[in-house]
């Protein structure tokens, strides 16, 4: 068995990560829910709400890693809350990460097979996303923040292209 290596990654790094955790589902079910109650002003909420939501996050996020260095979010809420409401805030915290990457794997799922091929089943684009999260994730927090540095202004180029 592989021994964990200890991750460790930069503050831009670190907010890269979080953009592109935030990205995909700005993109793809944002629209959808603004397009019906904002009509032709949806463009708006689509770029300034998820921006503000995702700097929030970042900032906060940013400011408890320098107050608590070398610590995980589970350790400081535990230092800041408790023993228990930490462990209970670390498990919520966890469950949200789980369930927030379930429903954006589900969203590039039904995209692909929505717009590139409709007759493929479902479960094979989310095998294969879930096969290299799983390849990524083994590999170590390094390379995938190394790589995501590398592809997350190229998404941005091709997005505002498309954009245009």
């Amino acid at each position: 068995m592989k021994k964990l290596e200890k991750g460790i990654i930069s503050s831009s790094q670190l907010i890269f990560l979080l953009i592109t955790t935030v990205m995909p589902t700005a993109i793809l079910f944002a629209p959808t829910v603004s397009i019906k109650a904002a009509g032709r002003d949806a463009w708006l909420s689509f770029l300034i709400l998820p921006i503000l939501f995702g700097i929030t996050v970042v900032y906060v996020i940013t400011v408890l890693g320098m107050r608590f260095p070398g610590k995980n979010i589970v350790e400081y809420t535990e230092e800041i809350m408790g023993r228990w409401p930490g462990k209970i805030l670390g498990f919520t915290y966890a469950f949200y990460i789980i369930y927030s990457n379930a429903i954006i794997v589900r969203e590039l799922g039904e995209f692909l097979v929505t717009i590139f091929m409709p007759e493929t089943p479902l479960i094979v684009f989310i095998a294969a996303v879930l096969i290299v999260t799983a390849s990524a994730v083994r590999n170590g927090l390094e390379i995938i923040s190394r790589l995501n540095e590398l592809f997350l202004p190229l998404m941005f180029i091709m997005l505002f292209t498309i954009s245009i």
